[in-house]
């Protein structure tokens, strides 16, 4: 037997409310014996769906609630992967809520230069403040060596966002992992990808350190620079020091640790060469998120033609060819919503024949090289202008006019727990259970409403 916090919590819930495990199981139509398995610890639940039939009937608090669901997590993948999961979920909770329309507050601040030193939180973000101010007025340029974990960042996205003609260039500090899985650099990439995608002319670089700042040695390790300043920042952000544009080595130090850094992503208007450098990776796995059935848009429709742009016959055949050997020589889990059906064939002229839709559906149910997965439209909400590829080697967010691509090792690999989440999360219906619906579609007899 295997008690556990999960267990614990769910025998507790249970005794403290007015059913019994007998009416619970009528209640909820799970076994009785399956529950009490649940409660001793004997058998975890596969995901959480079970869970949530059970709590609906018990007079549960929200923290209750939320410490119930993270005793499972816990319990389900280990504290470390329970951790990561989170992340991931608020990852793509931002995406879907993410604005690309600047804010056009057209608010410009008069700070004045009053003291060379922040003796506190507040005032070095008044400091950040002036000296973005003066990058506006006269480069257009900032230089940035700070992590993206603190509140300055969001100062630097709040003026990046509202400034387009605002160059941006930042070098941060990520974990070297090694062998020690349960650290994770999603922090960090949380807070930097809304800065990835404004329209800004923004490049983002990292280095390798086991511990949290590149200058370890220095007091100040830390700095922000534009044309006439530079911000130098203690390593808990909480004090700074500003100095004049006459301390060039400091200026210095930013170029050559660029120098050394490598680039965190790679933006790109054209997606036939991401595409053409899946080729490269053969044997991978690959996790594909869609709203829409992602290969059905790109792999077999019209708009691939439109894609490559007029291209020959013979190249399109070339490139369609590679394609076909990718899907052989590769594991792929599509992940995608057929909420809306209808509004897919009117996309596409080549879609908007149904029968066409169908023979392409029945291409993916018979394709055994694809692992496919519907999205449980009850429980997730995907953005309808992304797709997400994951793999070993890169991390790609697809939108509908550019791509992002990261090559980072630590950061992709986080991500291929994707999968996990929406299992566990019961975001998507099992494989078995998608290729029913896909069928039902073809025979017509599917409300995807």
């Amino acid at each position: 037997m295997n008690i556990n916090n999960f267990s614990l919590l769910l025998k507790q819930y249970i005794h403290e409310s007015q059913y019994n495990v007998v009416t619970i199981s009528k209640l909820t139509g799970i076994p009785r014996t399956t529950i009490q398995k649940y409660m001793s610890g004997i058998q975890m639940p596969a995901n959480y769906g079970p869970v949530e039939k059970i709590i609906k009937f018990l007079s549960l608090s929200i923290h209750q609630k939320n410490e119930l669901k993270k005793a499972y997590f816990i319990e389900k993948v280990g504290y470390s992967k329970q951790q990561k999961l989170i992340k991931l979920k608020s990852i793509l909770n931002l995406l879907n809520d993410f604005s690309f329309k600047a804010t056009n507050y057209n608010i410009h601040y008069n700070f004045q230069k009053t003291n060379n030193f922040a003796k506190n939180p507040e005032e070095l973000k008044l400091m950040v403040h002036f000296i973005l101010e003066d990058a506006l007025k006269t480069t257009k340029k900032v230089q940035i060596l700070i992590n993206s974990d603190n509140d300055l960042s969001d100062i630097i996205y709040f003026y990046a966002k509202n400034n387009p003609d605002l160059m941006v260039e930042q070098i941060v500090n990520l974990k070297k992992l090694d062998n020690d899985i349960d650290s994770s650099n999603l922090n960090q990439f949380q807070k930097l990808l809304p800065l990835m995608l404004l329209d800004n002319k923004i490049t983002i670089k990292y280095m390798y350190s086991k511990i949290d700042n590149t200058n370890f040695y220095s007091i100040f390790p830390y700095t922000i620079s534009s044309r006439n300043y530079v911000l130098l920042i203690n390593s808990d952000y909480s004090l700074g020091m500003l100095a004049d544009d006459d301390q060039k080595y400091l200026k210095n130090e930013f170029n050559k640790k660029s120098k050394f850094s490598k680039q965190l992503f790679y933006k790109s208007n054209n997606t036939i060469d991401y595409l053409n450098s899946l080729f490269n990776y053969p044997n991978a796995k690959y996790q594909i998120f869609s709203y829409t059935p992602f290969f059905i848009h790109f792999l077999f429709t019209s708009k691939q033609l439109a894609l490559i742009d007029q291209q020959t016959n013979e190249k399109y055949l070339n490139f369609k060819e590679a394609i076909d050997k990718f899907i052989k020589t590769n594991k792929i889990s599509l992940f995608f919503s057929i909420k809306d059906f209808n509004n897919t064939l009117k996309q596409d002229k080549y879609l908007t024949n149904k029968n066409n839709y169908k023979k392409i559906l029945n291409n993916i149910i018979e394709n055994h090289y694809y692992n496919i997965h519907v999205f449980n439209n009850n429980k997730i909400s995907f953005p309808n202008n992304l797709t997400i590829i994951t793999n070993q080697n890169s991390l790609v967010f697809f939108f509908d006019t550019f791509s992002i691509t990261i090559y980072e090792n630590t950061i992709c690999h986080d991500f291929l727990l994707l999968d996990l989440l929406f299992e566990i999360e019961e975001y998507c219906f099992k494989h078995d259970e998608s290729i029913k619906i896909l069928n039902q579609i073809i025979c017509g007899r599917y409300d995807n409403g």
